[in-house]
């Protein structure tokens, strides 16, 4: 976390600057791919050449806001001069401050290109394009729409639902695609070298770029296991992480299976729902690369696509996780617990709490033998309640009673 001149001054190292926002999807966007409970975000938005006078740090128009009720508001008298995202994706000003903060890097974003929409049936269409890199060429890459999804390098590429494709590199056919509710497709591209990008494509066959390009740290998987279901044929899980290690929203993919780890009631995109945590992937039925190896490969939205390379024989290197204990109660006051992991050394975990009356204050990720601790919020309500944790892939059980009634004087 950075204060806002040292995250534009970190952005701009980096060929690109504090994100800007002009519309409401990007406003969006950047919320569901980055914000979230308890993060709050720098954006490219001041006031500090003249004092109420909101300007972005490219010099664009400020031809959208968000701001919070009451803000911008200068809060107790301070001079706060700088913009941030906060938790509920709202704006507002701030001062001095350390925060996380979101980097764009103008034209180095994937996108498609002579891009056209057709009907193929009722409220079904056909979406068809040429993904290009940051230098607007043909490229390698992933184009993907409503949980169908191909890979644009040349004829004989796979197909994520099944088959190979025949097209020329760069070039992409989807079809039987249903829209959004407002009647708009959204295309994601991910080109190797290249940062995310994602278009609204609308029935006319109009497309917006409503994402920029963020973080130039690859994606990665941790917690990698193989195990073989059939012989020749194996089953991979893991987490799948961002450019800070932590569990992320974002596509995992060997062998022509791929999975989204957005959580539960993601797609999976040869068909189904994945029942699986935040981050957490797991494909099957798997066959190997001609060395006995799988090749892995994570898109997650800010963070460069990763490649990974998994042995399919010795179990994924022998990674085993345990964790103790595995439940622990509460009373309505609430306080501190610890989860102890077990595991050899060389093996990397990651924790995660599922509900914002948890929260976890140390032992996010480790490597080897490690500690998660949490603490818990008082319970105001007249009901127990339940939550959870995921530490090392194993589920942490946490309870807590409720308040019960004042005494009577």
């Amino acid at each position: 976390m950075l204060t806002w001149p040292e995250a534009k001054a970190y952005c701009e190292s980096q060929g690109g600057h504090l994100a800007t926002i002009t519309s409401k999807e990007e406003n969006e966007f950047i919320f569901s791919q980055f914000g979230g409970t308890d993060i709050q975000l720098w954006l490219g938005g001041t006031d500090e050449g003249h004092e109420g006078v909101w300007t972005w740090v490219t010099g664009e128009p400020w031809s959208y806001s968000n701001w919070n009720s009451g803000e911008p508001n200068n809060y107790q008298g301070f001079n706060e001069t700088y913009l941030d995202m906060e938790p509920d994706g709202t704006w507002n000003d701030n001062s001095d401050h350390q925060f996380w903060f979101v980097c764009e890097i103008d034209n180095s974003s994937s996108r498609a290109t002579n891009i056209t929409i057709s009907t193929v049936s009722s409220g079904r269409y056909r979406l068809l394009g040429t993904l290009v890199d940051a230098n607007g060429q043909p490229a390698c890459g992933l184009a993907l729409a409503s949980g169908r999804c191909v890979f644009s390098c040349g004829p004989g590429s796979l197909r994520c639902e099944g088959g190979v494709d025949s097209l020329p590199l760069g070039q992409f056919d989807l079809t039987d695609l249903p829209t959004e509710a407002d009647g708009t497709l959204t295309l994601q591209t991910f080109v190797f070298g290249s940062p995310p990008g994602r278009q609204v494509v609308r029935s006319d066959g109009t497309a917006q770029l409503v994402g920029g390009a963020t973080s130039r740290a690859s994606s990665q998987a941790l917690n990698p296991r193989v195990s073989e279901v059939s012989p020749g044929r194996y089953r991979l899980t893991g987490t799948l992480v961002d450019a800070n290690g932590q569990p992320a929203c974002g596509l995992a993919l060997a062998s022509g299976r791929c999975v989204f780890s957005c959580g539960p009631g993601s797609l999976r995109c040869e068909g189904g729902a994945s029942t699986l945590p935040l981050g957490q992937f797991e494909l099957t039925d798997l066959p190997t690369e001609a060395d006995g190896t799988l090749t892995l490969q994570t898109f997650v939205f800010g963070s460069l696509p990763g490649r990974q390379s998994q042995a399919a024989t010795g179990g994924g290197g022998g990674c085993s996780y345990t964790i103790d204990p595995t439940s622990r109660a509460f009373e309505y006051l609430g306080g501190s617990g610890a989860v102890t992991v077990s595991a050899p050394a060389g093996c990397a975990w990651t924790a995660q709490n599922h509900d914002d009356w948890i929260a976890i204050t140390s032992g996010t990720s480790g490597t080897g033998p490690g500690t998660t601790t949490y603490t818990v919020s008082t319970n105001a309500s007249s009901a127990k309640r339940t939550g959870t944790l995921t530490v090392a892939g194993q589920t942490h059980t946490v309870s807590q009673n409720p308040k019960g009634p004042d005494p009577i004087d």
